[in-house]
Order: structure tokens, then sequence, then C-alpha cells
């Protein structure tokens, strides 16, 4: 039998579906097996024709937790993907939108969570693609990028050039009506065969595609409110206070779409048909995802949040309310009416996990792994709940302890400095040994700003109560956005060693543009040079603010 799924993507929705082994893999280094077997193809008709939403609760070694919360489904009308029910005009050729916000090292922790070797290494390791070099290590990666990644990446098959840039205009217009984004274009690609030698005689199995990759610019805050918007509010999502992953201190926001579906599967069938050279062997890809007699159609889109947050537990505390605590709800919990609810929690080792609740292992509807510490509930057969909570021994947990850096002032000019403090509290009721604060990464990276004073510190014991810094001068030479990595911290506690850092932060340095215009009359600059020189200046700064990553703060705008 022929099954047509409407809103359907199989490489996302088995990527989705398949998120509890692969974390159990990849983040915690251990195997899981299913509680149950289920007959995928029934599993596969529910969540296509109904949707889909999870939970993912990790919490690390040091009490702090890091979530997500995701769904699949149809893309709200909101995003303008489809007017009615019919896939609007500007997505036609579409084969993929995606719109990503984030801040603090929250991609960091993305990329981990798809596995330590994503961008690099080999299949030993998981890894993907071969990117991790001695040039290009995940730590360059990452410093290349910095704190914050504010991106829109629209890719467009068989389109007109021209057609598709106006759609690219309307997509982007669309979006600043609908949710107050603004964009300022990065980059622009068009491939097609005359974007390869001739002597190549490369035939493609496509007729061109078109690339654009604009940076947004809206608060974090705003982009994570508007991809809850575009979300089913139905479910999960309904019990969930959107302000804990705007206050986090590192978050982030996603939205995949596949707005039209046809052209992508065209796309698809183009490389695995060997029409286009053999660009992908067929078999290939049927042995990576068995899709069987699945007719894809439709627009579907992936929209997650996430974020990170400071430390929650601590040696008095024995037990965890997954959506009271980290997500901010004050009632019950209620699944999606129909398709797939879903909610993962994993806690270390050194957690000894007592209890949790609800528990219904005679109907395969929760599920414990003791050599994980994975717990799994199937929110759609649970139904309502008050909450989902884990009990736990956690004397092999730190007491409570803060870490946070300040900048004064919190921007300056070329030039001028800033001061840095980096502070240790210890919260708890226990104290601290061997403690050592260390925030040299700094210097690494930008070897030209000038830094003076103490970047570490070592102290014998923190007793319950007591506070210690280290504060050290940074002078600016340049303009632009900067990353400070962050400041680590290791201590010891019961015999354990724990480690805990701050999250990366952006410092803006603007440009002395008062001092360029007093030094440009000294030097007896005729006007009009003047002015073409501070409009030339000017161009240079957005430049180099979105290559530093400020091409949206305020200093970069012309």
């Amino acid at each position: 039998m022929k099954h047509v799924y409407k809103h359907a993507f199989v490489i996302a929705l088995m990527g989705f579906l398949l998120v509890s082994p692969a974390v159990a893999a990849t983040v915690f280094n251990d195997s899981y097996s299913p509680a149950q077997d289920v007959e995928i193809g029934d599993l596969l008709s529910n969540i296509l024709e109904h949707g889909a939403e999870l939970v993912l609760a990790n919490i690390d070694e040091e009490g702090a937790p890091q979530v997500i919360y995701g769904q699949l489904g149809i893309p709200s009308e909101t995003l303008g993907v489809t007017t009615g029910g019919v896939l609007s005009e500007m997505y036609t050729g579409c084969i993929a939108m995606v719109l990503v916000a984030t801040y603090g090292e929250m991609l960091e922790y993305i990329f981990e969570l798809l596995g330590t070797g994503f961008l690099g290494g080999n299949e030993s390791d998981g890894g993907f693609f071969p990117l991790q070099t001695e040039i290009f290590s995940m730590d360059s990666i990452m410093d290349l990028i910095g704190d914050e990644l504010n991106m829109l990446v629209n890719v467009f098959l068989d389109v007109e050039e021209a057609t598709s840039r106006y759609r690219m205009n309307e997509i982007k217009s669309h979006l600043t009506t609908s949710f107050g984004f603004g964009f300022s274009e990065l980059f622009s690609l068009r491939i097609d065969e005359s974007f390869f030698p001739p002597e190549f005689e490369l035939q493609l199995p496509f007729q061109s595609i078109d690339v654009f990759i604009e940076q947004m610019t809206i608060s974090d805050a705003e982009v994570i409110d508007a991809i809850f918007d575009v979300m089913n509010t139905d479910g999960f999502a309904a019990s969930i206070d959107r302000t804990i992953f705007e206050n986090a201190p590192a978050a982030a926001a996603g939205l995949i779409a596949v707005p039209d579906m046809d052209a992508l599967v065209d796309l698809i069938s183009g490389f695995t048909s060997g029409d286009g050279g053999g660009f992908i062997a067929a078999d290939f890809f049927t042995s990576q995802f068995d899709i069987g007699n699945l007719t894809l159609e439709g627009p579907l889109a992936v929209a997650a949040v996430g974020y990170l947050g400071e430390q929650l537990l601590s040696t008095s505390s024995t037990d965890l309310d997954i959506f009271a605590d980290l997500l901010g709800s004050t009632g019950n919990v209620v699944p999606l009416d129909s398709g797939l609810s879903a909610v993962i929690a994993h806690f270390p080792h050194t957690i000894n996990v007592t209890s949790y609740s609800p528990e219904d292992q005679a109907h395969n509807l929760t599920y414990y792994d003791n050599a994980t510490n994975l717990i799994f509930w199937n929110g759609t057969g649970l139904g309502t709940q008050p909450d989902y909570t884990v009990t736990f021994n956690a004397t092999n947990l730190p007491p409570l302890i803060s870490l946070e850096r300040s900048f004064d002032p919190e921007s300056c000019s070329v030039g001028e400095s800033t001061q840095v403090t980096v502070t240790v509290t210890n919260d708890g009721d226990d104290p601290i040994a061997n403690v050592s604060l260390v925030d040299t990464e700094f210097s690494a990276i930008y070897p030209d700003a000038g830094v003076s004073g103490s970047t570490s510190d070592n102290w014998a014991t923190l007793a319950p109560g007591a506070s210690q810094s280290i504060t050290y001068t940074v002078t600016f030479t340049n303009e632009g956005r900067y990353t400070f990595p962050g400041a680590v911290l290791t201590y010891d506690y019961n015999t354990n060693v724990f480690t805990k850092d701050t999250s990366n932060q952006g410092f803006d340095v603007t440009a002395d543009v008062v001092g360029l215009i007093q030094q440009g009359i000294a030097d007896g600059w005729p006007y009009t040079g003047m002015i073409l020189g501070l409009v030339g200046v000017t161009g240079i700064y957005s430049v180099l603010g979105l290559i530093r990553g400020g091409g949206g703060s305020e200093f970069y705008q012309t």
C-alpha cells in the first residue's frame, strides 16, 4: 500500500524521531535501547499528520541545566509559507529556510549535542564533515563565530535569478511586517553551469541554486519570541514561560523549514538518479534513508528553542520538577491533543536517581536506563500531569557556586579602556578548596588589545558566603565587536574536581568619529574630501562589524 503523507520531509523527521537514541549515543556516550518495539509506519503516519513535540532536559555535573524544546509540524501561516493551505508565491522554489539566533555558548552546546565530531574528525569520533584540521579546529571555528549568531538563510532551486532575489525580498518584507525583523545582506551566491570553468564539462542535476544569507538586526529575545509564535501553542508549549529562555545567560532559537517540498524532492531525485553525473549514488542514499513508499508533499518545519542555565541543583537538592523548575510552568502539563509529545531527562552519573514520576513501565509509557541516568516519558500516553519529577540523592553535587563577569564601562570607543571583574561566590553551606580562576583566553584571541592586571588567581579555600575576584583592564586599539570567551573556575569538593565557566560575552568598541573629524580638520582636509572620507570609513566600519559579528549593532548602520 502506498502512503501519501502531507507536510513531510523524511530526513528531518527521522532526525526528530531518533533524538533520544542520538542523544544517548553522542552526548551521554552510552547506548540507549528503546523501551519497546514500535511499528515505524504507524508512528510516521501519526506524526506526519499531527506533528510532534519534545522536551530535552540535561543536568550537568555542576547542577546546571541545558534545556531544549522543539516541535515538528506544519509551518504556521504567520510565517507566510502558505496562504489558505496553498504555497505562497514568494516561497515557490524555496527548498530551505533556516532562521537561527544564538548567544552565549549555546551554539557550542548544540554542536556537542549533534556529536563532538560533527564538525570534523573521522567516523570513529562521529565526524560528518572533515573540517577538524590543524587550521580549522572546533575552538577556532567558535572563536570566529563569537558569542552571537543571528542569521537567515534561504535557498531557491531552478528559479530565474531576478525572480529568486525578488522572492527573497518579499520574504524579508513579510518577516519584517510580521515579527519586526530587520536584515542586512551578508552573502548571496548563484550556482549554475556558468559557475564552473568550461573545461569541467559539468552537467548539473539542476538548472540553478540561489543562496541568500542575511544577518538579522533584531534582539535575541525578539527572535525567541518569534519562534514561539510560529509554533503550535497547544501541548507543552502552553505551559512554558518564554522569559526563561529570554533571560538565560546563553540561549538559542531556530527554525528549519522546507517550504516547497516538490522542488526539494526533484532535487533529491536528480542527485540520486544518476542523471546528474553521479553526484550521489542512489544506493548510498537509499541505504542511509529507507523511505520506502513514502510520497513527500507539502511544507514542513522543525522549530526549537533552548537555553543554558545557571547552577540550579546543589548539595541541598532532593528533586527536580522538569516543567516548574526548568520551564516556568505554574499549572498542569498537557500534551498535544494528537501527535506525539515526549519528555527526556538526563542526569550525570554523580547523581543517584531514586525515583521518577509519573512512572508507568507496565504499559511502556516510561523508561529509565540506570546505566546512562536517562529517563523517557511518553507524554501522549500519560496525558495531563501535574509535572514530570525526578527524585535523587545529591550528595555528590557541589555547593551552590556563582560565577559572574562584569565590564565597567559596558562599551567604549577606540583608545579607551574597560575594567573587567570576574567574581566567584560560595552561596552554599560548605567550603570549597583549591579554587582557581582563569580568564586568559581573550588575550590569546586579540593579542593587539592591551591587557593589564591579574587575569588569573588561586585560593586555598572559599568559605560559605565568601567571594573572591580578579580584576584587569583592557585597552582597545580597533573598533568592532569583541568576544570574551568564558572565564574558567575549577575547585575541589568532596574529593571531586568541578569546573564552571561564564558565558561567552560580547563587547562593543565604537569608532572615535569626533576624533577623526578633528584630525581631518587639523590635517587640512577639504570639506568635500572629509565628507567622502567619513562615508568611506563608515562603510569600512560596517564591513568590519559584520565580520566580527556586530553587524546587527547600532554602531554599524549606515
